[in-house]
C-alpha cells in the first residue's frame, strides 16, 4: 500500500510538470517538488520496515513539510528563479525518472528477498518444501530428456524427538543447524537439499545412477553421525537414517512417486537398526542396505540412547 502511495505521488508530479502551467507557473516546482520527495519518502518507508511506525510517520511528514517549506521559501526570496525552473522543467523531471528508476531497483531487490523467504527454511537455510518442489521438477524434467539417472534421498536424524525433550528446542535447533550444515559439505554442488520440516530433510541427486546415490547417501549419513555436537560442555552423538529411491529418467516416476519411495526405504532402513542407509531401484525386488560401523573413539561422547530415559 504505501508502495502504491509512492509511485501515485510520483505519476501525480508528473502529471503536474507536464501540464500547461501558464497561470500558476510559480507554483508547479513547489508542488512537483513536495510531491516527488513524499513518494520517496513513503517508498523509502515501505522498504525500511524495520522503521518503528511513529518514526515512518516523521519521515514521511517531515520530509515533505522541509520540503514545502524550501520550495515556498525560494518561491518567496526569488521567484525568477523559481520561474526559470518552472519554465525549464528538465531539473524536476530528471528527478522524476531518478525516483521512478530506483523505486523500481529497491523493487527488484525486495522481490528477491521475498522470493527467497519463500524458498528457503528459515532455521536451516536450505530449501522448503515449495522451493524444493520447484527445482526437483526442473531436474526430473531435465533427466526425462537426456535419460540420465537420478535418485532422492529421504534423511531422518535418529531419535531426534529425544533430543528435544531432554535439552529443548533451542538446543534441537542448533542441533538441526549444525546437520544441514554437516549435510552440504557432504553433498555435491549440483545437489538439491530441503528441510521439510522437523528433523526431516530430503536431497534430490540429479545425474546419478544407484550405486552413486548409495555413495552419496552413505557418505551423508557417515558426515553427520562424525560431526561434533556440543551440549553443556559434552558431545551427543547424532546419527540419521536414510532412505533412497534411485531411477532413470526414461523409466521415471513422477516426483511425489519418488518421494514416497525412498520415504518406504527410510522407514525399512529405521526398522534394521537405525543409522543405515536403505537404496531402493526400480526392478528390484526388495531394497538393499548399508548400516554403520562403531563410532569412532573420540572425546567423551554421549548417546542418545543413555542421554534421555525411554
Amino acid at each position: 500500500m504505501q508502495w502504491a502511495r509512492g509511485m501515485g505521488a510520483h505519476a501525480v508530479a508528473a502529471l503536474v510538470l507536464l501540464a500547461p502551467s501558464a497561470p500558476y507557473s510559480h507554483a508547479v516546482p513547489v508542488i512537483a517538488g513536495v510531491l516527488l520527495v513524499y513518494g520517496l519518502a513513503v517508498q523509502a518507508t515501505a522498504i525500511g520496515g524495520f522503521f518503528g511506525r511513529k518514526s515512518s510517520a516523521w519521515i514521511v511528514g517531515g520530509s515533505s513539510v522541509l520540503a514545502l517549506v524550501a520550495l515556498t521559501g525560494l518561491a518567496a526570496r526569488d521567484p525568477e528563479t523559481l520561474q526559470g525552473l518552472a519554465t525549464r522543467g528538465e531539473l524536476l523531471l530528471a528527478l522524476f525518472a531518478h525516483a521512478v528508476g530506483g523505486s523500481f531497483a529497491l523493487l527488484y531487490f525486495v522481490m528477491r528477498r521475498v522470493r527467497r523467504l519463500a524458498t528457503r527454511d528459515a532455521l536451516t537455510g536450505a530449501l522448503n518444501r515449495v522451493g524444493f518442489l520447484e527445482a526437483a521438477e526442473a531436474e526430473l524434467s531435465r533427466a526425462r530428456r537426456s535419460r540420465s539417472g537420478i535418485a532422492t534421498l529421504v534423511l531422518d536424524i535418529d531419535r531426534f524427538k529425544k533430543v528435544n525433550d531432554r535439552f529443548g528446542h533451542a538446543v534441537g535447533d542448533k542441533v538441526l543447524t549444525a546437520c544441514a550444515a554437516a549435510m552440504r559439505r557432504a553433498l555435491r554442488k549440483e545437489d538439491v537439499l530441503a528441510r521439510f520440516g522437523g528433523d526431516e530433510f530430503v536431497v534430490l541427486l540429479p545425474a546419478t545412477t544407484g550405486a552413486i546415490a548409495a555413495d552419496l547417501a552413505d557418505r551423508l549419513r557417515r558426515t553427520v553421525a562424525d560431526a561434533t555436537y556440543r551440549i553443556a560442555g559434552r558431545e551427543i552423538e547424532i546419527s540419521a537414517s536414510i532412505g533412497v529411491f534411485a531411477t532413470t529418467g526414461c523409466v521415471a516416476p513422477s516426483l511425489a512417486t519418488m518421494l514416497e519411495r525412498a520415504d518406504e526405504a527410510l522407514r525399512e532402513a529405521k526398522q534394521a537398526g537405525r543409522n543405515r542407509v536403505r537404496i531402493v531401484e526400480p526392478g528390484t525386488p526388495g531394497s538393499r542396505s548399508r548400516h554403520a560401523s562403531s563410532p569412532p573413539a573420540g572425546p567423551e561422547r554421549l548417546p542418545i540412547a543413555q542421554a534421555v530415559p525411554v
